[in-house]
């Protein structure tokens, strides 16, 4: 009656003085909850099926994690999975070992998910969630503050020196396709490898980053920016000849770094036309493992991730994404880059979505791989207006960038105050374990997008003025 329901309600409550009889643990799990209450409803309602006390058999939960922690390529464990089965009265302990388990979505992450055990045609539910235990990739650890190094000649012993004592620790070099068409090995490779060395001897870590397909860069024969293929050879197409070419080039350069190298990116944005041209996604993701698996063979143990301008198009981003960071894939982490309110709208608390976003995705390290804003003061006198041009952006035709920080005036302070931003909302996050601006140093030569000297997309973005002194951003690192 009512009395039984105020008398149930009044203990639910604690109220003092108020006692029930044993039969008000409605479903048998040894504890009074507002489960029983509702149960207990039910019962007085006559719904059908529904008892009241430990009348019926039943499975039930003694104790369940509330999250389960597993590596990438590891199964998830129940080990602190408890059940037992009532029956008749009687009371017999289950373990994990002794019941079915339905198969979890590993791709769930942080977010609860329900877990169905079942014994002898019994079953019942809990939720659960799913993480990772945030370990580290061999080859990388957390705390990277790193520069893009966009031209190995201004990787001087004057200009490391400064950016060690601005708080950077690690220099991102490119490293190019180190053979010509007859097998000999190029000058620009020497280069690199070079620079690596140099990085390395100064006390800086160096993050390498392969060779990209090719890019649609300045031709100066041509006076008009075309595809250019990296990879020498005359391939006709993208067969296993040109795979096993790329593969050839990423062994070499990971065998002959591993000394000096043990985190790779592989290769460069492969979600904009830039860098992979005319390739099809099956291609660029045929590449990108192709990359990864050889990068491994030449240096066993390294780490290796792409990196992603996500907001240019997320809808290709996301998709390489998810084909490429499946649970037997050779990438550890994945690299971020962006530039609001430069290349793309936004500000730098647009960071904090963006992360959240792609992790969700794939669950593992995350590096921001590129990230910046450029100090550059426009000069209409730089535009070029007879049109007959080909530009990959609008920055390049227009010598403006397409969006700015609302609000703010594009200075070196501005810079800074920018830097400020990301870097705090960097540190709140703990799946990021390190951070790349882009760049090391402020450009003052012609753009390789469209060849043209004063471009904004290449020539105010550095830690460094283009005369080896420091800026107000680089200040912002040393905090």
């Amino acid at each position: 009656s009512s009395t039984d329901i105020t008398r149930i309600r009044k203990y639910l409550a604690g109220a003092p003085d108020t006692e029930i009889s044993d039969g008000a643990d409605a479903n048998g799990d040894g504890k009074i909850s507002t489960v029983d209450l509702t149960r207990l409803r039910k019962c007085l309602a006559g719904v059908p099926g529904v008892f009241f006390g430990p009348t019926e058999d039943r499975l039930l939960i003694v104790s369940s994690p509330d999250r389960t922690v597993f590596n990438k390529g590891e199964e998830v464990s129940f080990s602190g999975l408890k059940c037992a089965l009532r029956s008749g009265g009687v009371k017999t302990e289950l373990s994990a070992g002794d019941l079915a388990i339905s198969s979890c979505d590993y791709s769930v992450v942080n977010v609860p998910q329900t877990i169905t055990v079942s014994y002898n045609g019994l079953s019942t539910s809990f939720k659960i969630k799913i993480i990772t235990d945030g370990q580290m990739p061999v080859g990388i650890t957390k705390g990277i503050k790193g520069a893009a190094a966009t031209m190995t000649g201004t990787l001087l012993p004057g200009n490391l020196n400064t950016l060690k004592a601005g708080g950077i620790n690690a220099i991102k070099i490119h490293i190019p396709y180190p053979f010509d068409a007859e097998g000999r090995i190029t000058s620009e490779y020497i280069m690199a490898r070079n620079a690596v060395i140099n990085v390395k001897n100064s006390g800086l870590e160096p993050i390498c980053q392969s060779f990209t397909p090719g890019g649609n860069a300045y031709d100066a024969e041509a006076d008009d920016v075309v595809w250019n293929s990296y990879i020498p050879g005359d391939f006709t197409e993208y067969g296993d000849d040109y795979y096993n070419a790329v593969a050839a080039g990423c062994r070499h350069i990971a065998s002959e770094l591993a000394p000096y190298c043990s985190c790779w990116m592989v290769s460069n944005e492969p979600n904009i036309s830039v860098y992979t041209g005319p390739m099809t996604d099956e291609e660029i993701i045929r590449y990108i493992n192709t990359s990864a698996i050889a990068l491994k063979q030449g240096a066993p143990g390294i780490s290796c991730g792409i990196n992603v301008f996500g907001p240019a198009d997320h809808e290709k981003a996301q998709m390489l994404v998810q084909a490429l960071y499946t649970r037997d894939s050779a990438l550890d982490w994945l690299g971020l880059d962006s530039y609001f309110g430069t290349l793309v709208q936004g500000t730098p608390y647009d960071w904090e979505n963006y992360i959240n976003a792609y992790f969700s995705l794939v669950h593992v390290p995350i590096m921001i791989t590129e990230f910046s804003y450029s100090s550059y003061v426009y000069d209409a006198s730089l535009v070029n207006t007879d049109g007959h041009k080909h530009y990959n952006s609008p920055v390049c035709r227009d010598k403006q960038f397409s969006y700015e920080w609302t609000g703010r005036a594009r200075t070196e302070e501005t810079q800074a105050e920018y830097a400020r931003v990301c870097l705090e909302i960097f540190d709140r996050h703990p799946e990021v374990i390190g951070c790349c601006w882009f760049s090391n140093i402020d450009k003052n030569g012609p753009c390789w997008e469209c060849g043209e000297a004063g471009c904004p997309m290449e020539s105010s973005w550095g830690l460094l003025h283009s005369d080896g002194t420091a800026k107000p951003v680089l200040g912002v690192f040393a905090e």
